[in-house]
């Protein structure tokens, strides 16, 4: 009898938060390298004015990595932090052998939750997740490697970054998000590496931006 498990992890910087929690289904047999079992997580944000892209769930054994930090980002990563575009992460993921599927649930507005089913074996037992912080030029939150446990339930805290693909000007022209009306989708591009998320600041070299740092972040 496959026990049921109960999987959590919490990720807050600042005031952008994020929930997360995953449980597996009851199985009626034991499993093996070949059988799948399904699980749920569950996104939940805690923001009250920054909403996320759509969920990206990355099933996948010890051996994948969706990033490194201070290392470059891939093209799909970089599409999912400038644009919130989800199939370019998808294809890349699933061309890993060390992926077992990947999984796309619904944008998450602030406040707001979405459940994305998956599935895994006791060979592909980890997921990374991530989501786009929409109102910014290329910031997104990451759970990466979380292990889904046999028993009980787990607690992390994981932070949002930034792709270092765009330059942090906070101007609408290159914000995708409502609080841009869409904006114009990544026009500043920047050769960087992926970092710790310093926010949405409001104020760039003492000029004041298109965002609002507080409505965005508390």
């Amino acid at each position: 009898m496959f026990k049921k498990q109960i999987f959590g992890f919490f990720m807050i910087l600042g005031t952008v938060g994020l929930l997360i929690t995953l449980g597996a289904c009851d199985s009626d047999s034991s499993t093996t390298a070949q059988d799948l079992d399904t699980a749920t997580v569950r996104v939940q944000n805690l923001t009250a004015g920054q909403p996320f892209g759509s969920t990206v769930v990355i099933v996948h054994n010890s051996n994948f990595r969706l990033f490194e930090n201070g290392q470059a980002a891939s093209d799909g990563l970089r599409q999912l932090a400038e644009d919130a575009f989800t199939d370019p992460i998808m294809i890349e993921a699933e061309a890993n052998p060390d992926v077992l599927q990947v999984f796309v649930g619904s944008s998450v507005p602030p406040l707001q939750s979405d459940q994305v089913e998956i599935e895994f074996t006791p060979e592909f037992n980890q997921v990374s997740v991530a989501q786009m912080l929409v109102n910014t030029n290329d910031a997104f939150y990451a759970a990466r490697n979380i292990n889904i446990p046999a028993t009980g339930s787990t607690l992390a805290r994981v932070p949002a970054y930034d792709a270092g693909t765009e330059v942090d000007d906070e101007n609408c022209l290159n914000v995708p998000g409502p609080a841009c009306v869409g904006g114009n989708r990544g026009q500043n591009p920047q050769s960087g590496v992926v970092y710790i998320s310093n926010g949405v600041f409001g104020e760039v070299n003492g000029i004041t931006t298109d965002l609002d740092n507080q409505s965005l972040y508390d």
